[in-house]
């Protein structure tokens, strides 16, 4: 359920601007950098201040302008789900940093204590599928590039594209399927030129340890009162997932209303199929169809799982790109090589996806 903090729009109601979003994603990226090594200030400990760039000037926001970057923060966070305590607190901080000093600044990119400030951020939105491989990644990439450090925004990739198109800074998009990234195409986030297929993944049917609804096979999805979790449809697992239940309905031995009785079945859409995993994970949930690289060699005891066949199991295919207004595009075109070269691709097929 979205979260409404109680803070106001922009003045005469108008709609927060692609501009406010970016202000208000560099002020959480902040935020969230600058919490796990506690906060700093401003020289002579001033409280840190958001600034905008006005005909070639640095000046502070008006007051006007803050609340609406405030509005653009709390529009992110009901479109992302966040908790109300996550919210809350980044809504906080944000109030005292807009608050703030206006000689100093928030930056897009915050260095690590410790790290010269030359240290280049690269900043991935990727798959929520893609978490533990990117993550590893990530690793590999910043030990090839010293001084780098990647940090990832994992969501589901529909909520990635809308991130894009409402302005949000990034350097990488990795999808879970092409339409969103056409979409960052379409909104001239991504040049479509650019977009290279990386991995491939397909669909499994997951059930808690101790597979409390006794399933034995796919047909068992459809027994009555069965409590199932997919991902939304507009989410690319929760797509594929109603692919393999429509090819699967054409098979006599399950006959047409297969599909149908097993979506009268379904007790909760997530927003990506990493809740989906979380939910059966945690026996709220009876099964789930998560994408196999979900339920990897990592995790082998904490779920069951049965095999959907080939002939209903559509291929999820994974594009990634540059973006195409990234400040650090040789870093992020480098970042997508990797991904893309013999040590990317090891690391992808050891977390259960398929590459070449």
């Amino acid at each position: 359920m979205g979260v409404q903090p109680a803070i106001g729009g922009c003045p005469e109601n108008r709609p927060p601007s692609a501009r406010h979003f970016r202000s208000a994603w560099h002020l959480v990226g902040f935020i969230r950098r600058g919490a796990g090594r506690g906060m700093g200030g401003c020289p002579g400990n001033r409280p840190v201040g958001l600034t905008q760039r006005r005909k070639g000037r640095q000046g502070p926001l008006s007051s006007s302008e803050r609340l609406c970057v405030l509005a653009s923060l709390r529009e992110l966070f009901i479109r992302q789900g966040a908790s109300a305590r996550m919210a809350l607190w980044t809504l906080a901080l944000a109030s005292l940093l807009l608050a703030g000093c206006a000689s100093a600044a928030v930056p897009a990119v915050a260095p690590l204590a410790g790290r010269s400030a030359a240290g280049q951020t690269l900043t991935v939105f990727a798959a929520a599928s893609l978490a533990e491989a990117f993550t590893e990644i990530g690793r590999g990439f910043e030990a090839a590039h010293p001084g780098t450090q990647v940090i990832f925004n994992f969501a589901g990739s529909q909520q990635l594209a809308q991130q894009l198109a409402q302005g949000a800074p990034a350097d990488v998009f990795a999808s879970a399927d092409a339409q969103q990234m056409a979409a960052a195409v379409k909104v001239g986030r991504v040049r479509e030129r650019e977009s290279q297929s990386f991995a491939r993944n397909r669909l499994v049917v997951i059930f808690p340890p101790d597979n409390p609804a006794r399933l034995f096979a796919l047909e068992d999805l459809a027994r009555p009162e069965l409590r199932l979790v997919i991902a939304a449809p507009q989410v690319p697992a929760g797509k594929y997932a109603l692919s393999f239940l429509a090819r699967a309905s054409k098979d006599p031995g399950l006959g047409p209303r297969f599909g149908e009785r097993v979506l009268d079945n379904v007790v909760s859409h997530e927003e990506n199929v990493r809740a989906v995993l979380s939910k059966v994970a945690l026996g709220e949930a009876d099964a789930g169809i998560v994408y196999v690289s979900d339920i990897s060699a990592a995790r082998p005891a904490r779920i069951g799982r049965l095999e959907i066949p080939d002939a209903w199991n559509p291929v999820a295919e994974y594009p990634i790109a540059a973006i195409a207004d990234s400040r650090r595009r040789e870093l992020a075109q480098a970042f997508v090589e990797f991904v893309l070269s013999a040590k990317g691709r090891a690391v992808l097929a050891q977390h259960g996806f398929m590459v070449e």
